[in-house]
């Protein structure tokens, strides 16, 4: 119990020290990236995501935050003959430092993500197995990096929940043809803890449509497969928008 105040108090301050710098910046310093994205595949597994990323505008290091919520939904087996639906609904903010440049950027951030039905004690939190397809709350570490002067364009990123010890990585290639984007991508997921560990495997093809210089939306669908469901199909769609400043 200590140590989760203490970890919230380091991010409450850290949260602070980032927005004081912000104010004290000069107009139209920041620039702000707004993301969704909706996936399902064919084992009842859905997830609505929605977020928003403010960094200090420019070129070299600067400050950045992230705050995203999302909703989820998946099934589980509850007994030989029958599934048991889980929702879930998080939220996390996250604090860090990046690096911007022409080419690329690469970001380091802390937070903490908070997922509803996580509470010790409340009816219905107890779920038949580990919690699949983003963990549960927790501290997050989270590292990201892409280039947009390579070919193919790169994209890379590791969360880490120390309190539910899931680790969620996804990478992707992409070769810019226009307006178009064609490449690949994989998602790697696992989760250890008391109840068994769960392990997750995604690949498939990506196609992007860029809708202006500064937004983008995208499709990536392919081959799931996991240790706890049968293998299946999954697809997504995301959309982005970047380069709002103010």
């Amino acid at each position: 119990m200590r140590m989760g105040m203490v970890m919230r108090n380091a991010l409450s301050l850290g949260g602070a020290a980032l927005l004081a710098a912000a104010l004290a910046a000069p107009a139209a310093a920041q620039e702000a990236t707004v993301f969704a994205t909706g996936s399902v595949d064919g084992n009842e597994t859905g997830i609505g995501l929605l977020g928003v990323s403010v960094r200090g505008a420019g070129f070299g290091l600067k400050p950045v935050g992230v705050v995203q919520g999302y909703y989820l939904q998946y099934t589980v087996p509850a007994s030989p003959d029958q599934d048991s639906s889980v929702n879930l609904i998080g939220f996390q903010p996250q604090v860090g430092l990046g690096w911007y440049g022409l080419g690329g950027s690469v970001e380091a951030r802390v937070g903490y993500n908070l997922v509803s039905g996580q509470d010790e004690g409340n009816e219905g939190d107890d779920v038949p197995v580990v919690e699949v397809e983003g963990g549960g709350s927790g501290l997050t570490t989270t590292l990201q990096a892409q280039t947009w002067s390579t070919r193919p364009e790169l994209f890379g990123l590791a969360t880490y929940n120390w309190g539910e010890h899931f680790l969620y990585t996804q990478a992707q290639a992409l070769v810019p043809l226009g307006r178009l984007g064609l490449g690949a991508e994989a998602v790697w997921q696992q989760q250890t803890g008391d109840e068994g560990d769960y392990q997750s495997t995604s690949f498939g093809p990506v196609v992007r449509l860029g809708l202006s210089t500064e937004s983008s939306v995208s499709f990536a669908g392919g081959y799931k497969d996991d240790n706890v469901r049968d293998p299946t199909w999954y697809a997504r769609l995301t959309f982005v928008r970047w380069g709002i400043s103010f």
